[in-house]
């Protein structure tokens, strides 16, 4: 598994990132973010979107939001 700080994404994406897992893990406190796709794997082109995967492991959270 790649570090985040690893891979060619540039400011803007990292800063989504970051912002986008702080605000989950606020939330919900076991909560995994997994990026991947051709962002991770180094072949993005101009107009890639970053591809990420969201686990949350308390679904007591999951149901109350519904």
């Amino acid at each position: 598994m790649k570090k985040l700080s690893k891979l060619e994404l540039s400011e803007k994406d990292l800063n989504a990132i970051y912002k986008l897992k702080k605000k989950l893990l606020d939330r919900f406190p076991r909560t995994r973010v997994i990026l991947y796709g051709s962002k991770v794997r180094g072949n993005s082109e101009e107009f890639s979107d970053i591809d990420i995967l969201i686990l949350l492991y308390e679904t007591s959270y999951i149901f109350s939001y519904l």
